[in-house]
């Protein structure tokens, strides 16, 4: 860049050559554009002509035809575009005087440089005027768009040779990822265990995707929360597969009654027993050794309320920057992220394509939780579906992977399946939907586990006669 600036001297002086540098490249070697092409757009360009002018050879180049100063001139004077882009005089002029493509991809180079100068000030005075009151965002907002600008300025322009694959290509890469999984396990698989042995039988690959949005619905007092920990807490413990650091965005729940949870769950004490400190003797030794699991996990849990989902993508950014890779993202619950729109439905949307958005740059699993309908409540049979999901158009459409949870003691106070929850897949894009399966729902201690093998349905007696020869004296219906 030193001779260029030696050459041209100041800063828009070396932009506007660079500009016409990649121009004059292009038009000369109509073959180079494919190596610019997933990198540089019109919008790098800051002069409006050389923009016309670039995106006329794109478009040229784009539908198989030649791009050359004659042809380009034809094509953008058809489209009224030709006085804007400076006109015939000045397209011959970049041709013959900076039509070289020897140092193309340098030009390139120079020009998403300055574009992103460009964008950084625009940034830093868009974020002022806010600070400043002059703009309609509250400060945190404007910080946390500030902070998202700046993320897409770093990732613009970023080629995407590596996401373009032929077929043989894509074969080949199946074929080493099946080798890697048959000779390293799960780990290599990239996919993420949930820790429950018969439901990872049942997802796709044995576990959840990296990039997938899991939603996770059920109705108030089901176990959501419980059912979402027990995942969370498998996949941040040091000896899990394919985990590592997660995030708990808790919308809900406050630090006091997640502490609570999870002493609960990992030291086997009744959670109204650590609630009200009713210990005995013998329960500080299992506190204890609770605690030492608790402190085991590999995770950071966010308890305030009211977040948008800007403000989520933020804390995530950052945690993923500190701990290198983040292996999964939990949110209770989804109707509680904050989202200003016209009604509820167009809320929910922007925050399912927003989540999925994010579990895709993230590179890790995001779960949500969402709440079902009062509807599920009308029917005879309560296992809920998907058309219960509120809002659940985007929804269904965001997710990758749905479970719809449900238990029956919850409706039926003489069930047969006393502790057991259903975990009913509704929808998985890599693998068999409509599958269920039971687990062990532990509800005292706010923990769920696999059912013992060989566990059947508890046999209730159908008549009053029946239930005395057996001795029972329970109440029949």
């Amino acid at each position: 860049m030193g001779a260029i600036a030696d050459r041209f001297g100041t800063d828009a002086e070396i932009t506007a050559h660079a500009e016409q540098a990649v121009i004059g490249g292009l038009l000369a070697c109509n073959d180079a554009y494919d190596n610019l092409a997933g990198q540089l757009t019109p919008s790098h360009f800051a002069d409006v002509a050389n923009s016309l002018l670039y995106a006329g050879i794109a478009r040229l180049i784009d539908e198989g035809r030649s791009a050359d100063p004659i042809t380009l001139g034809e094509h953008l004077e058809a489209r009224g575009e030709l006085e804007r882009a400076g006109g015939l005089a000045y397209l011959v002029s970049i041709a013959q005087n900076l039509g070289s493509a020897g140092n193309l991809r340098r030009y390139a180079e120079i020009v998403l440089q300055r574009a992103t100068v460009r964008g950084g000030m625009r940034v830093a005075q868009t974020l002022t005027d806010s600070l400043l009151g002059a703009g309609k965002l509250a400060p945190t907002d404007a910080l946390l768009d500030a902070a998202a600008a700046l993320e897409a300025l770093t990732q613009r322009g970023a080629s995407d040779e590596a996401m373009t694959y032929t077929p043989s290509q894509l074969a080949h890469r199946t074929i080493e990822r099946i080798d890697r999984v048959f000779s390293e396990g799960a780990r290599a698989s990239g996919r993420v265990p949930s820790g429950l042995a018969p439901l990872d039988a049942k997802l796709g690959g044995g576990g959840f995707g990296a990039g997938d949005l899991i939603i996770i619905a059920g109705r108030p007092g089901i176990g959501k929360s419980v059912f979402k920990a027990a995942i969370a807490d498998a996949i941040a413990r040091p000896d899990h597969p394919n985990g590592g650091h997660i995030v708990k965005i808790e919308l809900e729940m406050s630090p006091e009654e997640d502490g609570d949870r999870q002493l609960a769950a990992h030291s086997g004490i009744e959670l109204g027993r650590i609630q009200s400190a009713e210990l005995a003797d013998e329960d500080w030794s299992r506190l204890t050794v609770g605690a030492g699991k608790v402190a085991e996990l590999q995770q950071t849990a966010d308890y305030q309320p009211g977040q948008t989902l800007g403000q989520i993508r933020a804390k995530c950014r950052k945690l993923k920057r500190q701990h290198g890779r983040l292996a999964a993202v939990f949110i209770d619950y989804l109707q509680l992220i904050v989202q200003s729109g016209e009604n509820r439905t167009q809320e929910i949307t922007k925050i399912t394509a927003g989540l999925k958005g994010l579990a895709k740059e993230l590179g890790c699993p995001v779960f949500a939780l969402s709440q079902l309908s009062r509807g599920v409540e009308q029917r005879a049979d309560k296992r809920p579906t998907m058309s219960d999901l509120r809002e659940s158009g985007s929804i269904e459409q965001d997710a990758n992977t749905i479970l719809l949870l449900y238990r029956d003691e919850y409706y039926n106070a003489d069930s047969p399946e006393k502790g057991v929850m259903e975990i009913h897949i509704a929808k998985q894009r890599q693998g068999r939907a409509g599958e269920t399966v039971r687990v062990q729902f532990d509800g005292a201690c706010s923990r769920i586990r696999e059912l013992a093998p060989g566990w059947r349905p508890e046999e209730r007696p159908a008549t009053a006669k029946q239930a005395r020869r057996n001795g029972w004296e329970a109440d029949l219906v």
